[in-house]
């Protein structure tokens, strides 16, 4: 759980939300932020993205669970 602080129509807001880390394949990144856009209540979800570099065996055993 975090706090969230943000202007929303002018106005400040302080809202109780949960933070979610999702990794998956950048090939799947696209994907991933869409359907987030879909389920997600507010207009204009923070979604952040980032490229990592990941130890080999990881990135493998990631590539191969979002491939299904």
């Amino acid at each position: 759980p975090i706090q969230a602080c943000y202007t929303w129509s002018g106005e400040v807001q302080r809202d109780p939300e949960a933070r979610a880390m999702m990794h998956t394949h950048p090939a799947r990144l696209a994907d991933l932020v869409a359907r987030i856009r879909v389920d997600h209540p507010y207009d204009v979800p923070c979604i952040l993205t980032t490229e990592l570099s990941a130890e080999a065996d990881y990135s493998e055993w990631v590539r191969e669970v979002t491939s299904r």
